[in-house]
């Protein structure tokens, strides 16, 4: 396949126990150049087998050549003694040429090692699943590496990279863009798939096929691990308070790297508290109880000045939980919370970011309704943050280095004004019959 408007297409195709026993590509061995295209769409590869590389497909893609997987391609239990047990592909990007998963799935492929060609044993029993290797230099952001498509399932590899491994110089920047690796992972799960499915190595394709295997195990790596972003928090307050129609617990967090609609949060407790931190509580809580209650009459009729629809701005832009399941999603454990849960029940968390100089600042805030759980009167409770749900991090980004959680106790204002009114009102009238009462029974004895 080496012209322009060359087009080769393969639809609703099986293909069963193909056998490549002297070469690569159990079913397929192409090679696409000169901007012709190869697509696959709902076939079916089972079985199949080859001795050098791609247990079904074997594609060589150079000057502008085309690869696509669509419509539910299978390759199942094929393997290969070389690399990628379904597939192998290798790219020459001096011209750009292109690779894309829209729909496939691997499942029970091998990459096994070929102890047959000695001299080529150490470059074999990779990408149980896919094998990529790269020539030259990739831009990532011209997405002709993308899959998205991309299903696995239970296969394996001698060596590295269970489902996928990737041999490209540029394999950091592309696990980097776009958001969480979203080009890289296709259905692998940060939180519950194991580091091994997805392994590369940052090195050109023609130096990989030439090192040795003590230079691979050392310069290979788990994909995620460059995609990965670990969250820094810095401060984490809740506010609480029982009369909030709205939001009887209300979350601040400030931090960094927090990327909006992975976030996840994890409160947890981390001790008793002490009985002089109970006492000192009691304290404040008293001083800020009187506190409000000086203030309440100017903040009534400063808040009465107010049109309706401003009141409550800060409120409106909180997301908060109905908790409709919190016993049931929220609770990871007896004494920790993971929020929000992973059934989709509940409002992702509000990420805001700001530019402070060279800085880049962010605010996570999100509400919560059930606050019975929260025992801050008697418990100390640490919070730690995670973009995958799966490492969570705090203080300076390091794992497991929890913020305490600040605790601030407030009183409905408003509620407390109306009762404050309502006493006022009920004593005067009380006053006043008094008064009326004194002034009739005067009146009546001087008759």
């Amino acid at each position: 396949m080496n012209q322009p408007n060359d087009e080769y297409i393969v639809r609703n195709c099986s293909f069963t126990n193909c056998v490549n026993s002297a070469g690569a590509g159990g079913a397929f061995n192409i090679d696409i150049s000169n901007g012709a295209v190869v697509a696959f769409f709902s076939s079916l590869f089972v079985g199949c087998r080859s001795q050098l590389g791609g247990g079904g497909i074997f594609a060589s893609i150079s000057s502008g050549g085309q690869i696509i997987l669509d419509n539910l391609c299978e390759f199942y239990q094929c393997k290969t003694y070389g690399n990628g047990g379904g597939i192998y592909i290798f790219i020459d990007f001096t011209i750009q040429s292109s690779f894309i998963i829209k729909d496939a799935i691997f499942q029970g492929c091998q990459a096994m090692n070929n102890y047959f060609i000695q001299y080529s044993y150490s470059q074999t029993g990779f990408g149980g699943g896919v094998f990529l290797g790269v020539y030259g230099d990739y831009d990532p952001s011209i997405n002709h590496i993308d899959l998205h498509g991309m299903n696995i399932s239970n296969n394996s590899a001698d060596k590295y990279g269970q489902s996928l491994f990737v041999v490209m110089r540029d394999i950091i920047e592309w696990c980097q863009y776009g958001t969480q690796g979203e080009y890289v992972k296709g259905n692998y799960s940060d939180t519950y798939s194991n580091e091994t499915d997805l392994v590369g190595i940052p090195m050109d394709l023609s130096t990989f096929n030439s090192s040795s295997l003590q230079t691979i195990e050392q310069q290979q790596q788990p994909l995620e691990l460059w995609w990965r972003i670990l969250g820094i928090l810095k401060s984490a307050k809740v506010i609480v308070n029982e009369s909030n129609p709205i939001g009887k617990l209300i979350f601040h967090l400030e931090g960094q790297e927090m990327t909006p609609g992975y976030l996840n949060i994890k409160i947890f407790e981390l001790r008793d508290k002490t009985q002089e931190e109970i006492e000192q509580q009691q304290k404040e809580m008293n001083y800020n109880f009187n506190k409000n209650n000086f203030k309440s009459q100017k903040d009534h009729s400063l808040q009465s000045q107010i049109a309706p629809e401003h009141k409550n701005v800060n409120q409106q832009q909180i997301s908060i939980s109905s908790n409709l399941k919190f016993n049931q999603t929220l609770h990871n454990s007896e004494n920790e919370i993971i929020y929000p849960p992973e059934d989709g029940s509940n409002i992702p968390i509000k990420v805001v970011t700001e530019i402070r100089g060279s800085l880049k600042a962010q605010k996570a805030t999100f509400g919560l309704n059930d606050y019975e759980w929260l025992n801050y009167k008697q418990k100390v409770y640490g919070v730690l943050i995670s973009n995958d749900r799966n490492i969570f991090t705090g203080k300076q980004g390091a794992e497991n280095a929890s913020i305490i959680l600040d605790v601030v106790e407030e009183n409905d204002k408003n509620a407390l004004s109306i009762w404050i009114i309502i006493i006022i009102i009920i004593g005067s009238i009380v006053i006043f019959g008094i008064g009326l009462f004194s002034i009739i029974f005067v009146v009546y004895i001087n008759v």
